[in-house]
């Protein structure tokens, strides 16, 4: 359970990797550019069981609320190609975007370190639209409303057991603590210090107005 709340800190080359792509990228890309640099990223998720590789992101939530779009969809561009200085051949990145947020990427290589950032291809990329092939996402979107679904990026939805009871992590909150619902469609709010599950008797949507101050 308490993996869950790990302080994995995202470092300085996976900020400064997705900057330099956004860089490449056409101008509607630019605000993506300005979360990064603003101090958006705040520490690596746990891994996805849906996307091997997937390195997603928690956020510092007083500068997610400044670029968050909650009714945009979510995507992924792809495919990114990097030089990879040591095996001398072409790595492919994936860039994983939620409700105007930056959740994370896919990378085809273990390290960052011997890219070339300087040798970034993104002649080839695409924006697809991420599909519903996460069965444990199938199965929240089964217990909320189609407004509330639009707030939930697939790549993040998975299955917890705390306490002896199964929940389904919805949205990172600040500091690992998370939004969790149960199999009966209830919403939690899951936090670490101190250890509590406390339920969100509103909708999703209403529950992240809130927080937001709207």
């Amino acid at each position: 359970m308490f993996g869950l709340f790990n302080n994995n800190k995202v470092t300085d080359e996976q900020i400064e990797l997705l900057i330099s792509v956004f860089k490449k990228l056409p101008s509607e890309f630019d605000p993506f550019v300005k979360q990064l640099k603003s101090g958006l990223l705040n520490r690596k998720l746990p891994s996805s069981k849906v996307i091997p590789g997937f390195i997603g992101f928690s956020y510092n939530g007083q500068i997610s609320k400044q670029y968050e779009k909650a009714n945009m969809g979510a995507y992924k561009l792809s495919p990114i190609k990097i030089y990879d200085k040591k095996s001398q051949k072409t790595v492919t990145l994936d860039i994983y975007i939620s409700a105007g947020l930056v959740t994370g990427y896919t990378l085809s290589t273990a390290s960052i370190t011997n890219l070339d950032l300087n040798k970034i291809d993104i002649s080839d990329y695409k924006k697809l639209p991420l599909d519903s092939e996460n069965s444990e996402f199938e199965t929240v979107k089964n217990l909320l409303s189609p407004t509330d679904v639009k707030l939930i990026d697939p790549t993040q939805v998975y299955s917890v057991d705390l306490d002896g009871k199964i929940y389904y992590h919805l949205k990172d909150l600040e500091d690992g603590d998370f939004i969790g619902i149960d199999n009966s469609g209830i919403l939690y709010e899951i936090t670490h210090d101190p250890y509590e599950i406390k339920r969100i008797a509103q909708s999703l949507t209403e529950y992240i107005e809130r927080i937001r101050g709207n």
